[in-house]
């Protein structure tokens, strides 16, 4: 994959500033204590610190494909015993099947060519019964007052960005995906079989995990 938004300090600066509360609290009833966890797509770790504080002692792993923001979070983000941060690959996932009741990412498919391949990747490692929770903004519903145009011309930098990284939809126009878990949710689900009332997603402005 290619991170569109890129490492810079001030990309790292914003994240940072995630906790589960402001950033994944639809995921907080299902991080019990003696959970495991895997939180792809960890950046600096903030969330995946947070979180293992919430399951401890239960094992959280953090992954990023980034070697240098895998450090920083190793040095800076204050993980307990029970957490870990390594480098990887989302579509090869360096894990046994069947290991983690959590698999999260925040705000990861955006960037991704294959979502749906991705999504294959996070159930094959999470538990039967399990949790596959990943959010994403829904980019086309974000709203400002006053009007600002200077904003307007960022978003639509942003899902240019996207297409020419091959992270976004056809139209070069449009990098709404956070509108389109339940789409990539039951064509991962008609792949593997599953009915379509198996497959549920919840989506909105802002988030919504997958089940």
């Amino acid at each position: 994959m290619t991170y569109t938004h890129g490492h810079h300090e001030s990309v790292l600066r914003s994240h940072k500033w995630r906790t589960v509360d402001n950033s994944a609290a639809y995921l907080a009833p299902r991080l019990i204590s003696g959970s495991s966890v895997l939180d792809l797509g960890c950046g600096p770790g903030t969330i995946t610190v947070d979180i293992g504080r919430r399951v401890a002692p239960g094992r959280v792993l953090g992954i990023d494909a980034s070697v240098d923001v895998i450090e920083e979070a190793r040095r800076d983000a204050g993980g307990g015993p029970n957490v870990e941060f390594s480098v990887g690959d989302l579509y090869a996932l360096d894990t046994a099947d069947d290991t983690f009741d959590v698999v999260h990412a925040h705000q990861v498919l955006q960037h991704l060519a294959d979502p749906v391949g991705a999504l294959r990747e996070m159930k094959g490692v999470c538990k039967p019964g399990g949790l596959v929770a990943p959010r994403d903004g829904d980019y086309g519903a974000f709203r400002w007052y006053p009007d600002e145009p200077a904003m307007d011309r960022c978003l639509r930098c942003t899902a240019k960005s996207h297409a020419a990284m091959r992270a976004s939809p056809t139209r070069a126009d449009s990098s709404w995906r956070g509108r389109t878990p339940r789409a990539w949710t039951t064509c991962y689900a008609l792949h593997c079989g599953a009915s379509r009332r198996q497959t549920t997603a919840r989506g909105g402005a802002g988030c919504g995990p997958t089940v």
